[in-house]
């Protein structure tokens, strides 16, 4: 069976008029959505991402996590471990009861004065053996 083409590895989907890669590795669908609206230019951008991206699968080096190919604001892998905690509790926000916000709020608190701005995968390298 003859290998796909990095071209035909990611494919550039445009949803809701802003454009997406997706793509299947492993028998698992992948999505990344770039957060820019479609046209000329952030096509090209969406091109060479999905090139890195495909370049990657071929030669066994994707991240699974994404990260290494979203936006920087968008990596998780780049904030602190309290703002890590933040964005977790404003996301479970509006399922959550006042007692658990307010113990969440308490460890993100905790997690300040441990690990102060120290992203997550700085304290995972001392962390893990």
């Amino acid at each position: 069976m003859p290998r796909k083409s990095s071209k035909e590895l990611v494919k550039v989907q445009c949803c809701n008029g802003r454009l997406r890669l997706y793509w299947l590795y492993e028998g698992r669908a992948y999505y990344l959505y770039l957060g820019l609206p479609d046209g000329l230019t952030a096509r090209n951008v969406a091109t060479s991402k999905a090139a890195t991206i495909a370049n990657d699968i071929i030669s066994n080096n994707f991240d699974r996590t994404l990260n290494k190919y979203k936006p920087d604001d968008q990596r998780t892998d780049r904030l602190s471990t309290p703002e890590l905690m933040k964005r977790f509790t404003d996301s479970k926000r509006s399922k959550l009861d006042d007692q658990t916000l307010t113990k969440y709020k308490i460890i993100e608190n905790h997690l300040r004065g441990c690990f102060k701005s120290r992203s997550r995968s700085k304290i995972m390298r001392v962390v893990e053996p």
